[in-house]
């Protein structure tokens, strides 16, 4: 899979239906990803570790094309290409930075309902070559929420398709709030079974809900 390919499994959230997913590509960090000719452009900040140094922003371009990639560089605030020359300090900036960014990976998810995310496995940056390793997928996570007289029963459905296999987690809580980023309670069940796919919400969750009747 490429990445052409992962970012049209979904256009929109197969939960909510919500038309739009957010894509992440580094997890932990404020990022800005556009689309711009054939690649996705990935901008963040160029932290110094030295603070008293300029600030800058480095863009990584990749393509959809083949898995390929190129690295651009910005000021921070006018967000300036710099088209001819770098300076050496800020090679060494970027080098320092890369070292911890070596291993990422995309992710989509629908920020209207919180309740889908999709995400790759590890990406290996080449910086030599410029290339990226193939693009696998590495799951689906979906959650449901149904309210009852006193609580809000939460399933969450991960699909794990390099194992081809399904963690189910479950647990009752007092509203019905939950994230793509599914923080399990302590102590919640969890059943594991061959993989379910996503069928539609309702139809998903009657299954789920019956597994779970005799788990």
């Amino acid at each position: 899979m490429n990445l052409k390919e992962f970012l049209a499994r979904h256009s929109g959230c197969p939960v909510c239906n919500y038309p739009y997913l957010t894509t992440d590509f580094f997890s932990n960090r404020k990022q800005s990803i556009s689309y711009e000719e054939d690649s996705v452009k990935v901008i963040l900040e160029l932290r110094s570790i030295d603070k008293m140094s300029a600030s800058y922003k480095v863009g990584f371009y990749f393509s959809l094309k083949d898995n390929s990639f190129r690295v651009e560089f910005y000021t921070k605030y006018d967000e300036a290409k710099f088209e001819k020359s770098i300076t050496l300090s800020l090679i060494n900036n970027f080098n320092n930075f890369a070292k911890n960014i070596n291993r990422v990976r995309f992710a989509r998810k629908c920020t209207s309902c919180h309740r889908f995310i999709t995400g790759t496995n590890n990406i290996e940056i080449d910086y030599k070559n410029s290339k990226i390793n193939d693009i696998e997928l590495l799951c689906d996570s979906y959650g449901f929420v149904t309210q009852t007289e006193s609580d809000y029963k939460i399933v969450v459905l991960n699909n794990l398709y390099k194992e081809q296999r399904s963690k189910i987690y479950y647990w009752r809580q007092n509203d019905g709030i939950i994230n793509y980023e599914y923080a399990y309670p302590e102590g919640c069940s969890k059943l594991e079974v061959p993989i379910i796919p996503f069928v539609s919400e309702e139809r998903t969750k009657e299954r789920l809900n019956g597994l779970l009747l005799f788990a």
